[in-house]
């Protein structure tokens, strides 16, 4: 059995996807810290883009290219709280997706298009989610905002 689906979700080696995402003050998400590119919801926004692009890959269809700088939001902030809640659950809806991709071993051994197969698509949904979800934790930090309350 793969560990991928844990990994998705943090369990075991990586801080669990929930704490990173919980207590973020709408507030805050889209300071920029001096010297540092990016807004937590940049990052998270970021991040959506590509799980979705990775999941329509593993769905076997096509994705569309994100052009110039289409793969980063254009403002450092949600423009609304709903925008906000509407990211944080797509995250949600992506994870849970590629994990049921992942504990079917009929599925991640399916070639696609290009010669890849769904496996190497969900672990590449693992690596760059790892990556950027460290960076909000990051931000978190020099925010003031990690740990989440009761959390160690």
């Amino acid at each position: 059995m793969t560990r991928l689906p844990q990994l998705l979700f943090g369990r075991g080696v990586f801080a669990p996807v929930h704490h990173i995402l919980e207590e973020l003050p709408f507030e805050r998400v889209g300071e920029r810290q001096t010297g540092l590119p990016h807004s937590i919801f940049e990052e998270l926004w970021h991040l959506d883009y590509w799980q979705r692009y990775f999941l329509v890959q593993a769905r076997g269809e096509r994705p569309e290219d994100p052009g110039e700088s289409g793969d980063w939001p254009e403002l450092a902030e949600p423009g609304s709280t709903d925008e906000w809640g509407e990211l944080l659950e797509r995250i949600r809806l992506g994870l849970d997706e590629a994990a049921g991709l992942a504990a079917d071993a009929e599925a991640m051994d399916r070639t696609l298009s290009r010669g890849t197969t769904v496996r190497a698509v969900v672990e590449s949904i693992v690596a760059h989610n790892s990556y950027h979800l460290a960076r909000v934790v990051a931000l978190r930090q020099i925010q003031g905002l990690w740990p989440p309350h009761g959390i160690e």
